[in-house]
């Protein structure tokens, strides 16, 4: 609960009662801490297997498991199957939808590559009669341009308070930040 206390301040400071979306939930340590409030909705979304498996442990170990509702799914711009890069030999690391020219150490091969599920947030909402959420949180390497592509009517939407994006400055976060105004006046 050390890495991240930036992130723990903003779900303190969420509103009682409010829907908070975890996009790219890993193993959980920020939907963990949301749900054990007790007074958030809280929805986790991790695409990667091993990293879902053990969310879904991690709920059940600490006793949330009915407070939160965690999916397998990954979001983007369309629908369909992406190929994930990530090796299930590798718990609660990081990612990418975007092929990798690192070698895995372990492996002295490129990692593994996972047929995943994903939808734009819009149609999620819109298929599943999801609610809004309040907040999001997106956590997801070299896909967060594409999320947001796919949220133009949750984007817009006046339920959605704040977004809390993890992304580096010189590898996208600027231009996250210049296209996001565009987003939600569309």
């Amino acid at each position: 609960m050390t890495k991240e206390p930036g992130s723990l301040e903003w779900i303190d400071s969420m509103v009682p009662g409010s829907v908070f979306w975890d996009i790219g939930a890993n193993i959980g340590v920020l939907t963990l801490y949301a749900a054990m409030r007790g007074d958030l909705k809280v929805w986790a979304f991790e695409p990667a297997a091993v990293n879902y498996y053990n969310l879904v442990v991690n709920c059940e170990l600490n006793g949330l498991e009915r407070r939160v509702r965690c999916l397998r799914l990954g979001f983007s711009d369309t629908s369909g199957i992406m190929d994930l890069h990530v090796s299930q030999l590798m718990s609660a690391r990081s990612f990418t939808f975007k092929e990798s020219k690192k070698l895995d150490p372990k492996r002295e091969s490129f990692p593994s590559i996972q047929a995943v599920q994903v939808c734009t947030i819009d149609e999620f909402i819109a298929r599943y009669g999801a609610p809004c959420p309040n907040y999001i949180k997106i956590d997801v390497p070299g896909l967060t341009q594409e999320i947001f592509a796919g949220a133009t009517q949750t984007l817009a939407n006046p339920a959605l308070r704040q977004i809390h994006v993890e992304a580096r400055e010189h590898k996208g976060g600027r231009r996250i930040a210049e296209l996001l105004p565009a987003w939600v006046s569309n």
